[in-house]
């Protein structure tokens, strides 16, 4: 049998092989004997009277090329249809084992490492069984997109880039979803490649780790931790739950299994116990974890440091404590620090900020009854403690102390929130098992009838909201003032409705849940506070994915008044794009003050900054729609826009030029420019207009998708907005993005840049974290966290945080936004 090949054209500069496979021969195999651009290729497996033995320097005009094989007896199969063998061989890496020890495995178990040892489920599914496909090929992308990355803002233990100053970043491994805290130093020059510590080498998977290792819950009977052992979980009968934890040991057991033994088993293995990550009779028990710190997306870590919160400017009202708290910061300094952080292993982790090691993990009730799926050997990522984390001082007026709480959501993981008092644990330098005490766990389908829980339950979304602990006015019979944790729902609560949900923390019983009136199917995204006189916060803004940007009055001494500033359902201005489709918000926005928009002649007005998009659905990925940046004045009254009125209400800017990796943004300085049209200006007409926009789109380009989904920075009164632009396909990593410095106000700073050369240039790899400034003289040096690369790039340890240089106006010091960084 003769095949001839011939290459007709070509349309490359690469070299190629224009071959095939055969079977049903005596030299069944790949073969390639025509070739184009000096392509090379030694065939040992041709007849004796073949006219080629393969491809040396085979160039396109080499003419036909022919080989002849003899007919034969082979066994060999057909090939199977290309699916089969990505699905089979997708991630595959190579063993130790004999080839007869791999032929034994049963492929519908597990894989293979290195070593031997079986890794996990197997990307190969049955044709008999295709109700197993949809999971195969997760499973087999899953491993081709194995990667390093982090999502989540990076915490400090100081907002100077002076003296000795720690990143602390969390960072996710999507090959086996594992997790790391690594602690970077920052210098005038950026951030060190060497981390001080790493959580992959202070969690350790040895019995000793776990023998000293301290979990715990709140399982709901008392308002106390209870701490998890391997003798306090045993039930002394399997089928009675008696132990210490009987929610968790519940909600752990399976419907398929007739006691709860394994329940038990299954509470050892959060506690990183790795007795049954084995083979047990041939078959994979639980899921085996090469590190025991599950991935960490987008919880943002807190730091628990000996900084000052500035609580010593609040007024002299007894609540507030302000004239202790300068000597409580004094005795946070003496004490130890710690990095707190949520992670979809279920926990929120608490480390030791010197030397990474855990000092204690919590388990919220909102993610129980999701637990029983992170062992399952077929585990396919979901999350759980996601949200992000901040830790803050309050005034604890029973005690008339201060003390320090850590606050957080579940954020992508559940609807649900906590809040604990981490003071005992900070002060207990030597560690000797103190537990934190919790102020309160709420989630949506708890049990417990206690409030908040009860109440709360209902309006408590998927929040990726920071939970802020903060000081708000009260009746004189109460102090004059009270400390609130509060958030914003999140989208798809069970009421549905946009709502800011606050708590008091010394008195948890008293709470309120303030309903904008934005309609159903909404939710309130993350909210940023403006400070009244002597630091009492008097008002919230959040936007929703309709749109609205939300005033909410907080000022009144009675929080079960607060409201929406200008009246049930009337945001301070819902954002429309050009053909009046409303745009949604789901960042945090930033707030600044605007000299040349002045309330009653005399008081400058507040600025709002935000960007608009979202990237929470999987249809997110292909929307192409028309998102903006956004500065608006809050002047006292509402905005209204529309389609018809967008550019008379706002000014507008926009995207000029785009190419080699830079923009160029017109209609953005600070001074009219004589040079141009009558009635025409590059400034902002304060006076006219209520705010600027720019669509996030060249000018007449087509729309790409761009986005802004983080809270933007405020420096030296110019907006920098990092972007995001997805990409839909599957075997591409991350996206796109761009940086983007605009004008904010235009009345001081003149012609100064904070990034130069960076502004409006695309990011190598895009930042979808929120930026973190560092301050030393006029220099500073803002760090973000970057989608990072796959695994095999080796890319160097400190590679997923971008860090940028820039420069401060002159005479602008000390803080740079209207919140203290973690």
């Amino acid at each position: 049998m003769s095949i001839t090949t011939d290459v007709m054209a070509e349309s490359t500069g690469f070299d190629m092989g224009f071959g095939y496979v055969i079977s049903g021969t005596e030299q069944d195999g790949f073969h390639v004997h025509s070739g184009v651009e000096g392509f090379t290729f030694e065939d040992k497996n041709t007849a004796s009277d073949s006219v080629s033995n393969g491809c040396n320097n085979c160039q396109a005009g080499d003419g036909a090329t022919t080989q002849t094989y003899d007919v034969g007896t082979s066994d060999v199969e057909q090939l199977k249809n290309p699916l089969w063998y990505a699905a089979k061989w997708g991630g595959y890496t190579q063993s130790s084992l004999t080839d007869d020890e791999i032929s034994s495995l049963d492929p519908a178990v597990a894989k293979v490492n290195a070593e031997g040892v079986v890794e996990n489920i197997a990307t190969y599914f049955y044709a008999t069984e295709p109700r197993k496909l949809e999971a195969a090929l997760a499973k087999l992308f899953e491993d081709i997109a194995g990667s390093v990355g982090s999502a989540s803002t990076v915490a400090a233990n100081s907002t100077s880039s002076q003296g000795e100053t720690h990143v602390y970043q969390a960072r996710f491994d999507s090959e086996d979803w594992s997790g790391q805290i690594l602690d970077f130093e920052l210098t005038d020059t950026g951030v060190s490649n060497t981390s001080a510590w790493d959580t992959h080498n202070t969690m350790s998977r040895a019995g000793g780790f776990l023998s000293t290792r301290n979990v715990y819950t709140y399982d709901g009977a008392t308002p106390a931790v209870v701490k998890l052992t391997n003798t306090n979980v045993e039930l002394a009968d399997p089928t009675v739950v008696d132990n210490a934890v009987p929610d968790l040991t519940r909600s752990l057991k399976l419907a398929s299994e007739a006691d709860y033994s394994f329940a038990v088993r299954r509470i050892k293995w959060l506690r990183g116990d790795v007795t049954d990550e084995k083979i047990d009779n041939g078959s994979l028990l639980f899921r085996p974890r090469t590190h025991l710190l599950g991935d960490i997306i987008n919880s943002d870590p807190g730091y628990a440091g000996g900084g000052s919160q500035r609580h010593q400017n609040l007024p002299s009202a007894s609540a507030f404590g302000a004239a202790k708290y300068l000597e409580y910061v004094a005795h946070k300094k003496t004490r130890r620090k710690m990095v707190f952080v949520g992670a979809n292993d279920g926990m929120l982790h608490a480390f030791d900020a010197a030397d990474g090691k855990e000092v204690f993990a919590y388990i919220p009730r909102g993610v129980f009854k999701k637990l029983s799926t992170l062992m399952d050997i077929n585990y396919s990522h979901q999350y759980t403690v996601d949200g992000p984390v901040y830790v803050s001082d309050y005034f604890n007026q029973a005690e008339n102390e201060w003390r320090t709480m850590v606050v957080g959501t579940l954020g992508s993981g559940g609807r649900g929130a906590y809040g604990l008092d981490v003071t005992d644990v900070l002060d207990n330098t030597a560690n000797t098992n103190t537990p934190p005490t919790v102020i309160f766990d709420i989630s949506d389908d708890d049990s417990t009838t206690d409030e908040p829980n009860a109440t709360l339950k209902n309006d408590i979304g998927y929040s990726g909201s920071k939970v802020l602990v903060l000081p708000v006015s009260a009746p004189a019979a109460d102090g004059g003032g009270r400390w609130m944790a509060i958030f914003s729902n999140g989208a798809d609560s069970l009421s549905g409705q946009a709502k800011l949900i606050a708590i008091d923390v010394n008195d948890p019983t008293k709470f309120v849940s303030v309903d904008t009136g934005g309609g159903a199917a909404n939710g309130l995204s993350p909210a940023a506070f403006l400070l009244g006189g002597q630091n009492v916060v008097v008002a919230a803004y959040a936007g929703d994915i309709n749109g609205n940007m939300w005033k909410i009055d907080i000022s009144n001494s009675s929080y079960l008044s607060w409201a929406s500033a200008f009246g049930s359902g009337t945001p301070l201005i819902n954002v429309v794009d050009s053909s009046g489709t409303p745009q949604p918000i789901t960042a945090e926005p930033t707030l600044g003050l605007n000299s040349l928009k002045l309330i009653g002649g005399t008081t400058s007005s507040v600025m709002v900054y935000f960007a608009t998009g979202k990237y929470s659905n999987t249809s997110d990925l292909t929307d192409t729609s028309l998102q903006s940046i956004y500065a608006v004045a809050d002047a006292g009254s509402p905005i209204s826009i529309n389609a018809s009125n967008r550019t008379d209400k706002l000014h507008e800017k926009w995207i000029d030029t785009e190419a080699s990796g830079r923009r160029t943004v017109l209609n953005d300085k600070q001074t009219p420019d004589t040079a141009t049209p009558p009635g025409v200006s590059p400034a902002v007409d304060w006076l006219n207009k209520d705010g600027w926009f720019m669509d996030m789109v060249l000018k007449s380009g087509t729309q790409r998708g761009e986005r802004g989904l983080n809270k933007p920075l405020l420096i030296s009164d110019r907006l920098i907005v990092n972007t995001f632009i997805p990409s839909n396909k599957q075997c591409d990593y991350g996206g796109a993005g761009w940086l983007m410095e605009l004008v904010g106000v235009g009345d001081k700073y003149k012609d100064h840049t904070v990034l130069g050369d960076e502004a409006n240039t695309q990011l190598s790899r895009p930042i979808i974290s929120d930026l973190v400034p560092f301050q030393a003289g006029d220099e500073v040096i803002i760090l973000g966290s970057n989608l990072g690369g796959k695994k095999e790039e080796n890319l160097e340890l400190n590679s997923t945080i971008t860090s940028l240089e820039g420069k401060v106006a002159g005479g602008v010091r000390g803080r740079m936004s209207w919140r203290q960084i973690k």
